[in-house]
């Protein structure tokens, strides 16, 4: 009909419009838009993705300095945020955490507190305890007012190490903090206790034990102090305090040094002539510590 020669003419029209559309479409997603698809990939918790658009940016874009810097420090973010979901630590992430990290600052990329942080759980996770408090001191400095678990770390890296000195150093200035909460601070004060009984400095290890106890009334960390302050007591040669503090540390089940309590007990009891209650300590007390207590059955 001649009425639908005008639609016609539209329709090809329309047609051949798409067509061009496919053929030559608008312009594509820019630089900073493909990288910006990654950060809300790391956002979203999928390091996975994100590590995969990434490596199809560094393949397929010619990039600046600064982008390929912020490319390679997102690849670091990845590795790292990629190991924390499931809970691993392998030793080929964190050296490529380390291995993009520099990459991205030879590039121009500034390190900030969280970049400082993340190398030093990387150097910590690979046992190169020097250059882990090098940058964890870094972040430090960089962001006091969030310092707290970063000088923790600190100082557990310096008493696995045996820095007992520097360990000692890094505890005084962790007791100076003012918002430490009483907990934080009986954790400080038993790893100086720690320290003086290596020492075997018993007297002051037990004052500063028996402060910590004051200060963290959790259940399982009063086990632990007990058991410390009774070795403590066994050591100086008083035996009733130690039996003491040794039997109340072991009124709490399931705290890491009841194996150890159980034993020195049982040391006790041979000590003044007593095989049977000594033999009862010695016998594990759950098949956790069966391996522990069986190096100390001498009986």
């Amino acid at each position: 009909e001649v009425w639908q020669l005008p639609l016609l003419i539209v329709a090809v029209a329309l047609f051949i419009y798409a067509a061009y559309l496919v053929i030559k479409p608008g312009p594509g997603a820019s630089i900073d838009q493909k990288i910006e698809v990654a950060r809300n990939y790391l956002r979203l918790e999928r390091p996975e993705a994100a590590l995969q658009q990434l490596s199809l940016i560094l393949k397929s874009e010619k990039l600046d300095r600064d982008r390929e810097g912020t490319v390679h420090l997102l690849i670091a973010q990845g590795l790292a945020d990629g190991q924390k979901q499931p809970k691993i630590s392998v030793p080929a992430n964190h050296e490529r955490i380390i291995e993009q990290t520099e990459q991205a600052l030879q590039l121009g990329v500034k390190a900030d507190s969280t970049v400082e942080s993340r190398l030093g759980d990387s150097y910590s996770a690979l046992g190169q305890t020097a250059d882990a408090v090098a940058h964890y001191r870094q972040a430090i400095a960089m962001d006091p007012e969030h310092s707290l678990h970063w000088q923790r770390e600190v100082i557990d890296l310096q008493l696995a190490d045996d820095d007992q000195a520097n360990a000692d150093v890094s505890l005084d200035d962790f007791l100076k903090l003012t918002e430490l909460t009483d907990a934080e601070r009986a954790w400080a004060l038993e790893q100086r206790a720690g320290i003086l009984i290596d020492k075997k400095d018993f007297a002051g290890a037990r004052d500063l034990l028996a402060d910590a106890a004051r200060l963290d009334t959790d259940a399982v960390h009063q086990g632990e102090y007990n058991y410390q302050l009774g070795y403590c007591a066994y050591k100086e040669g008083q035996s009733e305090d130690a039996e003491r503090y040794l039997r109340l540390s072991l009124g709490v089940q399931h705290h890491s040094l009841e194996a150890e309590a159980s034993y020195l007990l049982g040391r006790i009891c041979e000590d003044r002539n007593d095989p049977t209650t000594a033999l009862s300590f010695y016998e594990p007390r759950s098949e956790e510590h069966t391996s522990e207590l069986q190096s100390h059955h001498d009986l």
